[in-house]
């Protein structure tokens, strides 16, 4: 199977609750799936996303929520946005580097299933039905995960809506950010790794992998419009719209802990620890992170730190 390098996420999908390189498909159904690139008659539209501070006497941290999939046109990287970026020293991402061969291999170990028993097979004859029928609808062999885990199949037929409907991962906030950074020679760190996330989404139980590929077949056709009110919420800097969103697409508990809570807990410690050194950063993660329960803010605030909305 030829492999086409992809920025993901899990549940929110573009709003960033996971950010990974996933080879999938062959070369047709990627050329088919890959969304248009922007044209000079490509419209601009003015957002205004949500962007935080946190302050000290001698630090600043801006907090920047990111979609890592965008459709073409949106302007964003501008007014406080801009600002802030270009006031700041460093820029700090979830991960940097989700391509390249160590991580397409890393992917491919994690997703391959050795138990000898196909995808389909593990499914329910009523959930494969509807399986094989989504695999169809989407142009998809019904045979082309069968021996990937539910987990796998699931975040792939997420995401092809997307990329068809015309989102494009060269677009995505965090991509963007990253040229700027390298551009002007800021500094560029990150808070996780591709290993530390690949493993987080291949550890799940097989039980809630199904459950997942499961909810994602039954909801392959409100795929996109989901994806755009998260974008909308976004776009207008409203995180209570978008909190609710996807709050209605993360299955239980244990997932939201799991993808959410204990990482933006593990962010607010750095944060927290950041603060003890001077300098200005500027730290753009998935915007599913600085909203709704347990959000950085939150996490933050147990910790006795106070952020800032910035208006503009």
């Amino acid at each position: 199977m030829k492999k086409l390098l992809l920025n993901t996420a899990l549940g929110a999908l573009t709003l960033g609750i996971v950010s990974v390189a996933s080879p999938t498909m062959n070369t047709a159904l990627a050329q088919e799936a890959a969304a248009p690139a922007a044209t000079e008659d490509t419209k601009t539209v003015d957002v205004d996303p949500a962007l935080w501070v946190v302050k000290d006497e001698d630090t600043t941290i801006y907090m920047f929520g990111t979609v890592h999939f965008l459709r073409p046109g949106l302007s964003w990287f501008d007014e406080a946005v801009k600002t802030s970026f270009d006031q700041s020293d460093e820029l700090v991402v979830e991960i940097l580097s989700p391509d390249g061969p160590d991580a397409q291999q890393m992917v491919m170990q994690l997703a391959t299933d050795t138990s000898g028993t196909s995808l389909r097979d593990k499914l329910e004859s009523e959930d494969r039905a509807a399986y094989e029928a989504a695999m169809k609808k989407l142009g998809l062999p019904e045979q082309a995960f069968d021996q990937f885990k539910p987990w796998f199949a699931s975040l792939n037929l997420g995401l092809l809506p997307a990329l068809k409907s015309g989102y494009n991962p060269n677009s995505g906030a965090d991509k963007i950010l990253i040229t700027k950074a390298k551009e002007s020679g800021k500094k560029l760190s990150e808070l996780e790794t591709v290993a530390f996330q690949m493993n987080m989404l291949a550890g799940s139980n097989i039980e809630d992998q199904i459950k997942g590929l499961n909810y994602t077949v039954q909801n392959v056709d409100k795929a996109v419009p989901t994806i755009d009110g998260m974008v909308t919420a976004w776009s207008e800097g409203k995180p209570d719209d978008l909190a609710e969103i996807m709050n209605a697409n993360i299955l239980n508990g244990r997932m939201y802990d799991t993808f959410l809570t204990r990482r933006n807990a593990a962010w607010s410690r750095w944060i927290d620890e950041r603060l003890d050194q001077p300098g200005t950063v500027f730290i753009a993660v998935g915007a599913g992170h600085l909203a709704g329960d347990g959000s950085v803010q939150e996490q933050l605030k147990l910790r006795g730190i106070d952020t800032a909305r910035i208006n503009y």
